[in-house]
């Protein structure tokens, strides 16, 4: 499992500073970072994108909020870490948390399959999540595919053990 987490990484982590996609600029200006208002006068004003945006700006329904406050920490910390100004951000900063939760969904998607018996097919899924190109791809969009790839196989995992156990503490 080792060597495909490290093969999923080196597959994804030289792409974490592409450029952003519309989708995630639109919520890295609204939950995320802020953006610069350029008022009828000329005059710029700095939107400020902090914890309440992050929480509850999801009018549209267009981010979820999870994924919301974890760039939000993500990003604090990296200002934090280098002392940059509240105005900039990093992509790479910005992307670390899907690309946790993607390598993370490789290795719930191991374990679900390992508890079902499939050990064989544990190690061809986990390889296959690794290399294949959606799935880098949603491992790296801020968005909240990882989550999902992550989330999904975990509860299925959670709920095959507690039926399988006959116990509601998992």
């Amino acid at each position: 499992m080792g060597l495909i987490l490290l093969l999923a990484a080196f597959l994804r982590v030289p792409h974490l500073d592409r450029s952003l996609y519309f989708d995630e600029q639109d919520n890295l200006r609204r939950n995320f970072h802020g953006y610069l208002e350029i008022q009828p006068d000329g005059e710029q004003v700095w939107q400020g994108a902090g914890w309440s945006e992050a929480l509850w700006e999801n009018r549209l329904g267009n981010n979820p909020v999870m994924l919301s406050v974890l760039a939000q920490a993500s990003l604090r910390t990296w200002r934090a870490f280098t002392g940059t100004d509240r105005q900039r951000f990093s992509v790479v900063a910005l992307r670390m948390p899907v690309l946790l939760a993607g390598l993370g969904s490789i290795v719930t998607l191991w374990w679900l399959l390992q508890l079902w018996g499939l050990r064989w097919a544990a190690g061809i899924a986990a390889a296959l999540a690794a290399i294949h190109p959606m799935h880098i791809d949603y491992s790296l969009q801020a968005r909240g595919y990882a989550l999902v790839l992550l989330f999904v196989p975990l509860a299925v995992a959670f709920a095959w053990l507690a039926l399988r156990d006959n116990r509601w503490r998992n």
